[in-house]
Formats: structure tokens, sequence, C-alpha cells
């Protein structure tokens, strides 16, 4: 009589272990990084919904009074393990990495998906260093765009970022 309740009760706990196994649903996972949009030459881009023109993205920096400088930028992804937005640019011989800082609050979702399908901004400025500033280096910054992929659509806020030479 033990041996049929042992037994029973293997089947049971067996049984059980199956069913939950089968019954688990695994959740999409989220890539490590959704890249920005490219054009033909590899230049992040963005889509100005005043204008309905699709521009690159680009970083500013006014070294001087009137000199102001224009940086495109390439390989702009959004990670959202450090809730940042990471681009690149070039200067003459020098090449930089830029991590705009995100309010986690303002992401809503994460894209499940390595690209965005398009970002939503009205001018296509991300980052702006101010005269007589270094290059390198943090400065605050504020700024909102709407990023757009298959599974969702969020606000990232920044408010501030970080340069680095790579």
């Amino acid at each position: 009589m033990k041996f049929f309740h042992l037994l029973f009760f293997v089947v049971i706990i067996c049984t059980l272990q199956w069913e939950t196994q089968r019954n688990f649903v695994n959740a999409a996972k989220t890539p490590e990084n959704t890249y920005f949009p490219r054009n033909g030459e590899g230049y992040s881009t963005y889509y100005n919904p005043l204008s309905k023109k699709i521009n690159n993205v680009f970083f500013l920096n006014k070294s001087l009074v009137f000199d102001l400088k224009q940086y495109p930028l390439t390989r702009c992804r959004f990670n959202p393990e450090n809730m940042a937005i990471y681009c690149e640019f070039k200067d003459k011989r020098e090449s930089y990495r830029v991590k705009f800082f995100v309010n986690s609050k303002s992401v809503t979702c994460f894209p499940t998906e390595n690209n965005f399908l398009s970002v939503e901004t009205i001018n296509g400025e991300l980052g702006y260093i101010p005269p007589f500033h270094r290059i390198t280096g943090s400065e605050i910054y504020s700024k909102t765009i709407k990023l757009h992929s298959k599974s969702c659509t969020f606000n990232a806020e920044i408010y501030s970022f970080y340069i680095t030479r790579i």
C-alpha cells in the first residue's frame, strides 16, 4: 500500500512539473541595442513631422562665438540596459562617442526589434556644446525625441550627454 502511495505521489509531481513547463511563455527578448534608421551614407536619420522630410541627425559644436560646426552622427542606437542613446561622429582625424542619458520614466516600453522604424523630432540636433567648452566631457542638455518600432513607441527624454574620444 505504501508503494502505491509513493508511486501515485511521484506521478502527480511529474505531471504538475510537465504542465508548468508546457504552459510557460517566453517573453520577447529585448535586444542589447536598437538602432536608428540610416541613409545610404550610413548616417543616422530622423523624420521631421513639420516639413515631412527625412534628414541626418547631427551634433552642434560652437567652438567660438561665430564658429558653428555641425557633425552628422552615425550608428545611433538606444540601449535599454543603460537607459542611454549612443552615437559616434568624426572631427577631422578624431572619432568621438556621445552618450545621451535618457530619463527612465519616459521609456514606457522596450522594443523587441534591432532597428527603429523612425525617429521623430522637429530638428535633428542631438547635442550642443556652447562656446569655450571642451569637446569631451559632459553637458546638461534637454530634448525629447519620439522613437517608433514595430513593437512599441515612446518619447525618450534626454537630460544630459557625455562625450569621449574613441
